[in-house]
């Protein structure tokens, strides 16, 4: 029998049977005396539920494979979606840090010019404290 490439096994299964139920019934056609092709169409006619419920099968499976399908490309979109804000987050975080780095750098130079002037007013008060201490007991002129 053939084979239905792109889709799902479930729409090759249900095509497959509707294909052969077609078959059997122009067979059994053939069986009851119907052999003119207007007469067998009036038998498949007359006789196709089986048919029809085949085919509104197959639409249904068709229609899940559709649906499968669509999810799956919004999935793949919403993957490429997330990739490209990464990326750009990825861009972002590395220009933030070109700016942040030579920043972090000054920063650190003004705290250690700030502990330098920190040290200095602290020997100054301390000389300062001696000198007025000196002064108080009568040493300094």
């Amino acid at each position: 029998m053939f084979e239905l490439a792109g889709v799902s096994r479930d729409v090759s299964e249900a095509a497959r049977a509707l294909a052969n139920l077609v078959v059997v019934t122009t067979h059994d056609a053939t069986r009851a005396g119907y052999t003119t092709g207007p007469d067998v169409q009036a038998f498949v006619r007359a006789n196709d539920a089986p048919i029809r419920r085949e085919a509104a099968y197959l639409a249904e499976v068709v229609r899940c494979d559709i649906t499968e399908a669509v999810e799956a490309e919004r999935h793949r979109c919403r993957m490429v979606e997330y990739s490209e804000a990464v990326r750009a987050a990825r861009m972002a975080c590395a220009e933030t840090r070109a700016i942040l780095e030579p920043t972090v750098w000054k920063l650190a130079e003004a705290q250690n010019v700030h502990r330098k002037a920190s040290d200095a007013y602290r020997r100054a008060f301390d000389g300062l404290e001696a000198a007025l201490e000196l002064a108080d007991a009568g040493t300094v002129d």
